[in-house]
């Protein structure tokens, strides 16, 4: 029957119709799905990115920190030297005054003894002129 073959035709275009929608639904859902599972791999690896960041963020921080620490201790240790040494050369220049009269720094001792050597010579012109 002519209009039984029309039907059956019909229907099997249908159902064709329908398969072929389910089809493309389906790879609808499985391209989605594999864009979600892209994008949740994508915060997994920016969420990775971010810890790594931080732990290096942490390790430069401590290392700077130590690294100031450090420079903190060189520089109170620099004053100290420097201050050892100040003392040192201002001690030597003190002693250096009270030594001999062969000392030659300014000290007490050289003003006396351009002191006495001007003595002696007004003793020796007294001495002269007499």
């Amino acid at each position: 029957d002519p209009a039984t073959s029309d039907e059956l035709a019909a229907e099997k275009r249908r159902a064709d119709a329908a398969e072929e929608k389910a089809a493309e639904q389906e790879q609808r859902a499985q391209t989605a799905e594999e864009k979600a599972a892209e994008q949740e791999q994508r915060a997994r690896n920016a969420e990775a990115e971010a810890e790594a960041d931080r732990e290096c963020s942490d390790a430069q921080h401590e290392e700077l920190v130590q690294l100031k620490a450090q420079c903190d201790n060189m520089a109170t240790e620099l004053n100290a030297l420097h201050d050892s040494l100040l003392n040192d050369c201002l001690l030597y220049t003190s002693d250096a005054a009270d030594e001999e009269d062969s000392v030659d720094l300014g000290g007490r001792r050289i003003i006396k003894k351009k002191k006495r050597r001007k003595k002696r010579m007004e003793e020796r012109t007294k001495r002269e002129t007499k």
